[in-house]
């Protein structure tokens, strides 16, 4: 199904190296890490992980379930650190599939040394490495600006989550170019199966296919045949959400729409918080790429994606409809701008290559050596990020010792009341938490309550002794809440986990500045510099 058309290599070879350069050099944080969160909440809950279980959460619609019985299975049967190997092998889909689209376009794998340039080539444009240097040279990650899509969203995160399976999409790619086109027609909705939020770009996907056959004379039947495989793949993505995420009623729908957008999603909801000159550097990249590319069959991908990403884009600002915005049809840039800056190197890389072999072919002997000392440059790079990021831990609003003391004394029918912004809590400590900010549910219902338990928590954190004891009453009695966390603001100069635009643009009113009154029947079971933490008595 990988096989290459050119080159002497076998496919899995290929696929092995590929596979092991570039997974290790892109790097990955230790488990649980910022999103991992909410991504490995509804698996882990079902596989019994510590009491998250009695999570009110527990009963909101999974918005990723294929994701999460792969989580639940890994846990119950296997062990959880082996999303390590399958983020690596994911990475590893990733960065073939785009080496096989440029070998198909620009020959890249008629020789080992290209192949091997290339790979290299891709392979630092991904690494962190390039992100650091880029950062230090221009003042921003302009790499990591290249890789990823707009609105703080991308297929490869520093960790394994849904939005990893978007690779299947490239493959889908590599294969079609290849000619299998009914299993390029199965993969973007495997893809969306895994990650619902790639159902859009996959049916765009399935359409410029379907041109591509059309425009390549090859008749509307196959074209017709292949679109039609594409949907019956989907179907059940698009039965899932509409069962379990359809409208209790116009007006719960209206009200959870609106504060999904402008009160949780807005980073990535509305374009008027992410448009800037990144966005355009995007675009312009893409741009470039048509005009590389337009005598190629990616022209129409590259083609489909932006006209759909800008113009629906353009649409909801024009409209303000929340309703096409919770469709982000700009992500459709988290394909087509990776697709076209990596096919953009790639063949300026394979042009200076041919260059070298035609002008100084006793210099072309160098390439190959060359570029494994790079790949190995970059490997050990990716190890010692990954040897750093994982002694980082989680360290930052939640202290590591409060996270220790509540997992090894945690118990069954407890629930704690925590700021809402340490979204770390509940997975690390394995407990029901009453709410966090970064953890919301989509169905309207689910939202609404999450929002009321949003306000509720901050009114009961800023009141002062007397009113939050009144509102304590209300949460033990009508939420069983169990225990409370008190937290002073982090001090000035302590160093703060990496923070994601998503972070940034969280709401300011929910910073942890509480003051530090407790109720009289609180009893004190921990405390360390920034928290302290009270099981509450009758």
């Amino acid at each position: 199904m990988l096989r290459p058309t050119t080159g002497n290599d076998p496919w899995w070879l290929r696929f092995l190296l590929v596979t092991v350069v570039f997974g290790i050099a892109y790097s990955q944080f230790s488990l649980f890490f910022l999103a991992q969160n909410e991504y490995f909440f509804y698996g882990l809950a079902r596989a019994g992980y510590g009491f998250i279980k009695d999570d009110w959460l527990v009963q909101s619609a999974d918005s990723w379930p294929l994701f999460s019985m792969l989580i639940q299975a890994t846990h119950q049967y296997l062990d959880l650190r082996l999303v390590y190997v399958y983020y690596v092998i994911i990475l590893g889909i990733y960065a073939y599939a785009l080496l096989g689209i440029a070998s198909t376009l620009f020959g890249i794998d008629k020789t080992r040394p290209r192949y091997l340039v290339a790979l290299a080539l891709l392979t630092a444009l991904h690494a962190p490495v390039a992100a650091f240097v880029s950062r230090r040279l221009f003042g921003f990650p302009l790499t990591r600006e290249l890789i990823g899509g707009v609105a703080s969203q991308r297929i490869l995160w520093e960790m394994f989550q849904p939005g990893a399976f978007g690779a299947l999409m490239l493959l889908s790619i590599h294969l079609f170019l290849r000619g299998r086109w009914v299993a390029a027609a199965v993969l973007p909705p495997l893809a969306a199966a895994f990650n619902p939020t790639y159902t859009l770009a996959a049916g765009v996907l399935t359409l410029s296919y379907m041109l591509i056959v059309v425009r390549r004379g090859e008749g509307v039947r196959k074209a017709a045949g292949l679109g039609l495989v594409s949907f019956v793949a989907i179907l059940p993505v698009l039965i899932h959400g509409y069962l379990v995420f359809r409208p209790t009623d116009r007006q719960l729908w209206a009200q959870a729409r609106e504060i999904l957008v402008q009160f949780r999603l807005a980073r990535h909801a509305l374009p008027s918080t992410w448009l800037g000159f990144a966005v355009y550097l995007k675009v312009a990249v893409v741009v470039a790429g048509l005009f590389v590319l337009r005598r190629t069959p990616l022209v129409w991908v590259l083609g489909t994606g932006l006209v759909v990403g800008a113009g629906g884009t353009l649409l909801q600002m024009a409209t303000g409809n929340t309703a096409l915005a919770l469709l982000y049809p700009w992500r459709m840039s988290v394909l087509v701008v990776p697709l076209a800056s990596s096919l953009l190197l790639l063949w300026g890389g394979q042009s200076l290559v041919e260059s070298i072999e035609r002008r100084a072919p006793k210099r072309a002997v160098l390439l190959a050596p060359l570029a494994v000392a790079l790949s190995i440059a970059l490997v050990v790079a990716g190890v010692a990020t990954t040897v750093l990021r994982f002694r980082q831990r989680i360290e930052g609003e939640e202290t590591l010792g409060l996270l220790r003391y509540v997992q090894t004394h945690r118990a069954a029918k407890q629930t704690y009341l925590v700021p809402v912004v340490w979204r770390n809590f509940r997975m690390f400590a394995g407990v029901p938490v009453f709410v966090d900010y970064r953890f919301v549910p989509y169905n309207d219902k689910a939202v609404i309550e999450w929002y009321q338990r949003i306000n509720l928590v901050n009114e009961f954190y800023r009141s002062g002794a007397e009113i939050r004891c009144q509102k304590e009453r209300e949460l033990v009695t009508k939420y069983g809440v169990t225990h409370v966390v008190m937290a002073q603001p982090i001090p000035e100069g302590t160093r703060r986990p990496p923070r994601t635009a998503d972070q940034e643009a969280a709401p300011e009113n929910l910073e942890a500045k509480y003051p530090m009154d407790t109720c009289p029947h609180w009893k004190l079971l921990y405390e360390d510099r920034r928290s302290a933490l009270y099981s509450i008595t009758d």
